[in-house]
């Protein structure tokens, strides 16, 4: 059962790679993993340092180490080969493996540099686990430091470094300077405490709620980490409320501080006193626009600070509009959009005895065709020919007398489309008058026998040519 659950698996990761892989080339990002080797130079590295085994945050696997598999995963660790495939049979067995209660045991290996994880060996295993959202995976770690620079990256990095050893938390990471500090205090713990296994699970159980939160509500285009983003939630909730609250209750919480969250990301990208002028000027013109968009709905300044609805009354008198204003608007709009529809689309009407003529005439036509083709192809010498040659000239007024039926004036050639049209039109058709296209579009469709008595009172002309004997080259 494993193995069909297995196989199932394979064909659902196939599916969200796919996925991954076609957003990736429409947004014009790399769809494919990234490889540490192409991103690495000497003179990028000051060192190495073995971790030995730890439990790696899934979502911080990026890549691979080396260029060996680079077409075979998406960029989220999704498969992209067929399911026919040995890759796809590996993949599958590794699945079942952990379906089982024998399940994946062997740690993965992998590069750590800057924050991010590189894996050299495991890949499929990386790719199965990420599949079953495992939000951690052992792996044997060596970390890649970078070569000290004044790059503010490379400096919070560093700061990562220094407070590793405290936390050992690969989940934690801040965009800014000061970011570990700022969390040690908020948490009451000493600059340089270091964190239990209990304070670690403890913190990371209502951690993972919190950064969930905080994606659903957009936190990935924000220029900040969940890390930043906790900070401002705890400068108003302790700790606790993150372990504690439900996880819709901890969005809310969240979506009503979004704006302090933003404006922390605006603030965290300041560098200098030009930004810090460009960060005033757009709160500035903003601010604006939200005086003149109060003044224009007639909101008083009193109820921004005051809030009290009694303030509103007018304001409700003013802006709502009533429900039969907004039905009577539609039903003009909808009158107007059928009537410039129909004046390029307009309807007519066929009287029976027409509509009957056209379709026996089309069929004549089609009947003389088909046996015209069929005497073509019999014809086997000349003397066959001559025959046929003669049937045909007796059978030389059927198309002028085809055409005098669907009305073409006689003496009159069929050399476009557009003649015959016309011709049909003004002997067969009756054009629908704009009342009684309003009668339509009113009622719906609506057939009563006023409508009725309407369209018997219609010039609709009756003459029609009977159709002639087909003549001797007739095939029954």
């Amino acid at each position: 059962m494993s193995q069909l659950e297995a196989s199932n698996k394979y064909a659902q990761a196939l599916k969200a790679g796919q996925k991954t892989y076609r957003e990736c080339v429409l947004k014009g990002r790399y769809p494919y993993l990234q490889i540490l080797d192409e991103i690495l130079s000497d003179s990028m590295v000051a060192g190495q340092v073995d971790l030995g085994v730890i439990d790696i945050p899934a979502d911080q696997i990026v890549g691979t180490k080396t260029v060996g598999r680079r077409t075979a995963f998406a960029a989220d660790f999704m498969p992209l080969l067929a399911p026919d495939t040995e890759f796809a049979s590996k993949w599958v067995n590794l699945c079942a493996a952990h379906l089982s209660e024998e399940g994946i045991r062997d740690p993965i290996r992998c590069y750590e540099y800057m924050g991010r994880f590189y894996v050299q060996e495991g890949n499929k295993r990386v790719s199965v686990l990420k599949s079953f959202d495992a939000p951690s995976i052992p792996g044997y770690v060596t970390r890649v430091i970078p070569a000290y620079s004044q790059d503010q990256a490379v400096q919070v990095y560093y700061e990562f470094l220094r407070s590793y050893p405290l936390t050992g938390l690969y989940q934690v990471s801040f965009s800014q300077l000061g970011g570990f500090a700022k969390l040690q205090a908020a948490l009451g713990f000493d600059p340089d405490h270091v964190w239990t296994e209990e304070e670690r699970r403890r913190f990371l159980a209502g951690f993972y709620y919190f950064k969930e939160a905080f994606i659903k509500l957009g936190g990935r285009d924000l220029h900040l980490t969940p890390a930043d983003a906790l900070l401002v939630w705890l400068q108003v909730y302790p700790i606790e409320s993150v372990r504690k609250l439900p996880l819709t209750d901890i969005g809310k919480n969240l979506a009503a501080m979004w704006s302090d969250v933003k404006a922390a990301a605006q603030a965290e990208r300041i560098r200098d006193e030009e930004d810090v002028f460009h960060l005033l000027d757009t709160v500035k013109k903003y601010g604006a626009i939200a005086d003149e968009m109060f003044d224009g709905w007639g909101i008083p300044g009193r109820y921004l600070v005051f809030g009290e609805k009694k303030d509103l009354e007018g304001l409700r008198e003013r802006e709502l509009t009533k429900l039969s204003d907004i039905l009577a608007e539609h039903d003009a709009e909808n009158m107007s959009k059928a009537l410039e529809q129909a004046s390029w689309n307009l309807p007519y009407i066929i009287h029976g005895s027409s509509f009957r003529l056209l379709v026996g005439s089309i069929f004549e036509l089609l009947a003389r065709y088909c046996s015209l083709k069929r005497r073509i192809q019999e014809v086997r010498t000349e003397k066959d020919f001559l025959r046929l040659q003669k049937q045909t000239a007796k059978e030389g007024d059927t198309v002028p007398r085809l055409c005098r039926s669907w009305g073409v004036p006689k003496g009159e050639e069929v050399t476009a489309h557009d003649v015959l049209e016309r011709a049909i039109r003004n002997k067969h058709l009756v054009p629908v008058r704009e009342a009684d296209l309003v009668l339509v579009c009113v009622e719906d469709g609506s057939d009563d026998a006023e409508g009725s008595a309407d369209l018997e009172d219609m010039d609709v002309p009756d003459d029609f040519d009977d159709l002639d004997d087909p003549g001797e080259g007739w095939d029954e």
